[in-house]
């Protein structure tokens, strides 16, 4: 472990090849890999602004008073709020997710192959809404 940290490197070396490039793992089991809530977390992470994976401090506080903007809830749950910043970082950095994330998911439990799907589900997603983007401009403004 603590190789990991001190090499960050020789960590993406251990990530599958599907996770790297931000592929599709195939699907050939017959148990799901996540649960109706971690995937209720990944569908709504879609609207998440990146900044929500900040740690607040003072000077995002004081932008949010005067601006009137108000940043995502953060889960009550651990782990779902791990997963959520996970789907968040994956969205603004698709085909290279900071290892720091995938460590977490790792350390709390989640399989390679959990990962690649939560991956998959955040692609599709993204392509979803860049569709509806394309083919309604104006009411994909009101979804972002």
């Amino acid at each position: 472990m603590g190789t990991q940290e001190t090499h960050p490197g020789r960590f993406r070396a251990e990530i599958p090849a599907q996770l790297q490039m931000g592929g599709v793992v195939p699907k050939s089991r017959s148990e799901p890999l996540l649960s109706a809530a971690e995937l209720s977390v990944v569908a709504l992470s879609l609207r998440d602004e990146p900044s929500s994976i900040a740690e607040p401090t003072t000077i995002s506080w004081l932008i949010e008073k005067l601006t009137g903007r108000r940043p995502s809830n953060r889960l009550a749950n651990p782990r779902l709020e791990r997963l959520r910043r996970y789907c968040v970082a994956l969205r603004v950095t698709p085909l290279l997710p900071p290892d720091h994330f995938i460590r977490d998911l790792l350390a709390i439990g989640y399989s390679w192959e959990a990962i690649a799907e939560v991956s998959e589900i955040v692609a599709l997603g993204m392509q979803d809404m860049s569709a509806r983007a394309v083919s309604n401009p104006i009411a994909s403004d009101k979804m972002l």
